[in-house]
């Protein structure tokens, strides 16, 4: 592989390289359904507590185990998962591949929401290492702002473990599908894994050893930008551990700084990720729903004890912007705002109130001075579904700030459930959007911008457990 060593150094690419997995022994295990789960940060406690009384084995107890009082520095749920695995590695219940391979990742799921509601769908990609590189260079782009509390959680996790345990979701540009056509060749082959979670997903994984398929399938991502879907702040994350270690390497501390056996650097220098062609019809972003509890700034502008009298004040409030109509049923009124620039407002009742905004000159003439008002310049966001609801009609329109929003707002994918939760009187409204569409990620990552938070869900998640990879020389 001395002539793929030289491209990678010589090219400004995305650099992915083969690596040793560490998978479950599923003779041990009794099934890989029985000890993944889906990401840290999309699991509840209750199902938390759910995956924990799966299995003895179930990767929870590495990436989201429990606290308990009297939890200290030595003793706690880091230094637990570093033993559980530990433990789990002695005793043959996660088994490191022989050789560096990449993984083929395929999954099959039904689409549940959405215009392509009913249908099934497939979404397959490469799994490799990826060297990690600062998002200035071009070469791997976010798209959305990160907060500091869950990248020093998963940091803490990272400096006990030195492991990834699940792949960042990243998307990258394939329009002939070049690499979709070798990744097919690995699936030819019986899968190591095949199985169906609870949500009725079918996940196989492949893997490739074959020397000269790794080096066509690394030589494909030469000059392509990689695009974050999913695991943002494990990226930045694996940013600050890589850099720590650099520093342990320089002064001579025990950094694992031994290059790898395909000898392309220190396994830190590098990320696991699921690595998806953007240009497929496999992929689906679901929407991200707003609730708004019961807040002063709301109250000025609507009386909501009169429904009929707040519905005709929303419609004056916000007539020179958006036309206002009203439904009985909330799926003929996302039916009717899918692909339109416009929301759904619910106050109860079963009065779903769609607004649609205008596109005539003098209104998107209105619509950017509110946005230049607000402080928001980058011209791309302005096209977002998100950025409209919350800058122009939830701010501008409604008096709810960021701040207020912040403080008596929040999300939910679930639009029954948003439904739900303000007919019980929890929340006062519930505001529903359209998906963003992948060429806008695209668009926005490209130029340097971020997305308001909670704009994209991409579905299904990658699984956590699958495979492993070790941050430390094998």
């Amino acid at each position: 592989m001395g002539a793929l060593r030289k491209e990678i150094n010589n090219s400004l690419m995305a650099e992915i390289v083969p690596f040793k997995g560490i998978l479950y022994n599923l003779d041990r295990v009794g099934g890989a359904d029985r000890v993944v789960t889906p990401p840290y940060d999309v699991i509840n406690s209750d199902e938390q507590e759910m995956y924990y009384r799966r299995s003895d084995y179930n990767i929870i107890r590495l990436i989201l185990g429990k606290e308990f009082e009297g939890d200290d520095a030595t003793n706690n749920r880091y230094t637990r998962a570093a033993g559980f695995y530990s433990r789990w590695r002695d005793e043959g219940i996660l088994i490191q591949d022989p050789s560096p391979g990449l993984y083929v990742y395929e999954q099959d799921y039904l689409v549940n929401e959405g215009v392509d509601r009913g249908a099934r769908k497939k979404i397959t990609g490469v799994v490799g290492a990826v060297k990690l590189e600062e998002f200035e260079k071009g070469v791997i782009l976010p798209h959305e702002d990160t907060l500091p509390g869950p990248k020093q959680d998963r940091l803490e996790l990272m400096r006990a473990t030195g492991v990834n345990f699940s792949p960042i979701f990243a998307l990258y540009s394939d329009p002939e599908r070049r690499t979709d056509s070798l990744l097919q060749q690995a699936t030819q082959a019986l899968p190591r894994i095949d199985m169906v979670d609870d949500a009725g997903t079918r996940h196989r994984l492949w893997s490739i050893s074959n020397p000269g398929l790794i080096y066509l399938i690394v030589k494909e991502f030469r000059r392509k930008q990689l695009f974050i879907a999913d695991g943002h702040h494990r990226y930045e994350t694996a940013l600050v551990y890589r850099n720590e270690m650099r520093a342990r390497a320089k002064t001579g501390g025990d950094a694992g700084s031994t290059p790898e056996a395909v000898g392309w650097g220190a396994p830190y220098e590098y990320i696991m990720m699921l690595l998806v062609n953007m240009d497929t019809q496999g992929l689906t972003v679901l929407p991200t729903h707003r609730l708004i509890g019961d807040m002063p700034e709301l109250h000025r502008h609507i009386d909501l004890a009169d429904l009929d009298a707040a519905i005709e004040r929303l419609a004056s409030l916000v007539r020179p912007v958006f036309n206002l109509r009203v439904f009985d049923n909330l799926g003929d009124a996302l039916n009717e705002m899918s692909g339109a620039r416009a929301f759904t407002c619910y106050f109860g009742s079963q009065r779903y109130c769609l607004l649609t905004m205008r596109e005539d000159r003098q209104t998107l003439k209105l619509v950017n001075d509110i946005f230049d008002s607000a402080g928001v310049a980058q011209k791309l966001r302005r096209e977002l579904d998100v950025a409209i609801l919350h800058t122009i009609l939830l701010e501008h329109f409604l008096g709810i700030s960021a701040e207020a929003f912040k403080q008596r707002g929040t999300y939910t994918r679930d639009a029954v459930e948003a439904v739900r939760l303000v007919d019980e009187g929890k929340f006062k409204a519930a505001f529903f959007v359209n998906p963003t569409r992948l060429d806008q990620i695209a668009a926005i990552a490209s130029a340097g911008e971020k997305m308001p938070q909670k704009s994209t869900y991409f579905y299904p998640k990658p699984l956590t457990g699958l495979v492993i990879r070790s941050l430390k020389s094998s």
